[in-house]
């Protein structure tokens, strides 16, 4: 009797151990193949946006602390003002920004007013690959097509801002600016909300401005959680106006992947939806 318990003994602790040296080789050579899928993504190049990659699942999705809405974003050391929207009775904070020459006062939240729903305007808060998740407009919004921003789209006392005011706000906070004025060095750290961007990056939001990762949307198709761009009433020609757009790039150091946050100014089609900052008169 001794005999046979000794022996199923030593087949149960020979079973656990074939267990966990399985468990453990299979878990290694997971995370050795995403990594060697990461390094091979990254040495395509050396520096990108982080939406022109697919990283793994999960790191666009928002942050741990599932906020309720955009007042929730707002710095708490900033002090805001604040006022109603007449057409909606919704209220929204305001901050004023101190730029080369004077100062501006800017909507420290997006534009959430209600217009063609489905048509012009669209809660934001999609993804590229669903279109069908309800958006989130008390956190991120709306995004709206350059057409309807015709319609006066910002409330009384507000304007959209042109292309050389919302320049005026990013080179006051960039360490540099290219020679044609298209990318602000060093500003969307000052700029972007310190929460929901899921990056390890350095961002500070000094200014309270806080962009949050609206995304926008080209088309019936939707960018959430990857960058955040800004409508101009500045327009390009009789096909695009200009934008803003808050993203977190990437770039390889030696065999670190560090992360950045940046904006720059782009040109859009005029039938894509993107957010909207409005600016005081």
């Amino acid at each position: 009797m001794k005999l046979l318990l000794i022996l199923l003994s030593l087949l149960f602790f020979s079973g656990c151990g074939d267990s966990t040296s399985a468990s453990s080789e299979d878990a290694s050579m997971e995370t050795v193949s995403s990594s060697s899928a990461l390094s091979e993504k990254s040495s395509s190049s050396s520096k990108t946006s982080v939406d022109s990659i697919h990283l793994p699942d999960g790191i666009y999705s928002s942050s741990s602390l599932a906020l309720d809405s955009a007042w929730e974003a707002l710095k708490p050391d900033v002090q805001y003002d604040e006022f109603k929207d007449v057409r909606d009775g919704q209220v929204y904070k305001t901050i004023d920004i101190e730029v080369d020459g004077g100062v501006q006062t800017w909507m420290a939240q997006n534009l959430n007013y209600a217009y063609e729903d489905g048509t012009q305007s669209w809660c934001a808060n999609g993804t590229m690959y669903d279109t069908t998740l309800v958006g989130n407009c008390k956190l991120y919004g709306r995004i709206y097509t350059f057409a309807s921003l015709a319609q006066g789209i910002c409330p009384e006392g507000f304007h959209l801002p042109s292309e050389d005011e919302f320049s005026l706000l990013c080179k006051t906070f960039a360490d540099s600016v290219d020679a044609g004025g298209w990318t602000f060095y060093g500003a969307a750290a000052s700029l972007m909300a310190d929460v929901e961007w899921n990056f390890p990056s350095e961002i500070l939001n000094t200014t309270g401005f806080s962009v949050l990762p609206a995304g926008s949307r080209r088309t019936t198709s939707f960018t959430y959680g990857k960058r955040a761009s800004f409508w101009t009433s500045t327009e390009q020609d009789n096909y695009r106006a200009y934008d803003f757009v808050f993203a977190v790039e990437w770039s390889q150091v030696d065999d670190e992947i560090v992360y950045s946050p940046a904006v720059w100014k782009s040109n859009e089609k005029r039938d894509a939806a993107l957010s909207v900052r409005c600016i005081k008169d």
